[in-house]
C-alpha cells in the first residue's frame, strides 16, 4: 500500500492579515533621539528587556483586575529604535495616555520617542480644487469618518498640481 501525505495545513491569507494586525496592535515603536541611543551600546538583550519592563512597571503599576504589563517580543532595529511587543492591545491603549506616556519616557531617561504607527492611504477621485492645506481639514475628515483625533498625519498630492 502507498503511503499518504497530508498536505501540510495553510491559514488562509485573511487570517494571516488579521493576525498580522493583530500583533501590530500590541507594538509600540520607541526611536532614539538624534544623537543618542535608547540603552549604552554593548548592552545585552536581557538588560534591555529588565529597563523597559521596570519602566512599564513605572508607568502602569499592577490592579487587582489588571495583571502587569509583560513584554512579548522585542526587535532592535538598524537606527537603534525599539519596536516591543506587549500582551494586549489594552497596555498599549493604556501607554497612548499622555501621562503615562509621558512616565514611561521619563523612566527611559527621556532618550527616546513614543512614535505611533503610521500608514500611507491612497484616495481616488478626491476634487482637484480640494484645499488640503486647510489646516482644519485632516480633523474635519477625522470626524465625519469617526476616527480617532490626530490618526490623519498629513496628506499630499500625489501628482503634483504643475503636472495636472
Amino acid at each position: 500500500p502507498a503511503a499518504t501525505s497530508t498536505p501540510p495545513a495553510q491559514i488562509p491569507p485573511i487570517d494571516e492579515a488579521l493576525a498580522r494586525s493583530a500583533i501590530r496592535a500590541r507594538q509600540i515603536l520607541l526611536d532614539p533621539i538624534i544623537g543618542n541611543s535608547i540603552f549604552p551600546s554593548g548592552i545585552s538583550h536581557e538588560d534591555t528587556i529588565s529597563k523597559i519592563r521596570a519602566a512599564l512597571k513605572t508607568s502602569i503599576p499592577p490592579s487587582s483586575n489588571d495583571p502587569h504589563a509583560s513584554i512579548k517580543a522585542l526587535l532592535q532595529l538598524r537606527n537603534g529604535g525599539l519596536i516591543i511587543e506587549l500582551d494586549s492591545e489594552h497596555t498599549v491603549h493604556k501607554l497612548k495616555d499622555h501621562t503615562t506616556r509621558k512616565t514611561f519616557l521619563h523612566a527611559l531617561e527621556n532618550s527616546v520617542l513614543f512614535k505611533d504607527r503610521t500608514y500611507t492611504l491612497v484616495v481616488q477621485y478626491i476634487p482637484v480644487n480640494l484645499l488640503i492645506e486647510c489646516p482644519g481639514l485632516l480633523r474635519l475628515i477625522e470626524k465625519k469618518n469617526h476616527l480617532e483625533n490626530e490618526a490623519l498625519v498629513s496628506m499630499r498630492w500625489i501628482k503634483p498640481p504643475h503636472k495636472r
